[in-house]
């Protein structure tokens, strides 16, 4: 008799399990629409610098910058301490730019 009892909520929980289903479009004839295209960005360029990073090179040391980092060929050819202007860090030194290249600002990041 206990068995019988139990069989009783079968049907309530049916009904629960479709209309979940049926909330979440698994059972509905409902077709996707298909994603645009992406565009895959701007680039490559033959040399990218990132101005005005804070580097933390990960020994504790406390972090330097503002730094010019140049990449080249998608590694990093040079980094320029240039330090902001009237502080002792200041060299005056930032990366030049070559022709066809990109220059990422990163200052306040």
């Amino acid at each position: 008799m206990k068995i019988k009892n139990k069989f009783k909520t079968l049907p309530i929980l049916i009904v629960f399990l479709l209309l979940s289903l049926v909330g979440h479009g698994q059972l509905g004839a409902e077709t996707l629409n298909k994603a645009p295209d992406r565009v895959r960005g701007e680039g490559p360029w033959n040399q990218l610098i990132i101005r005005g990073v804070t580097l933390i090179d990960g020994t504790l040391s406390p972090p330097l910058g503002p730094i010019d980092i140049v990449v080249e060929k998608n590694r990093i050819k040079s980094i320029h301490l240039v330090g902001d202007l009237g502080s002792s860090a200041y060299s005056g030194e930032a990366a030049a730019l070559k022709p066809g290249g990109k220059e990422l600002d990163a200052r306040g990041m």
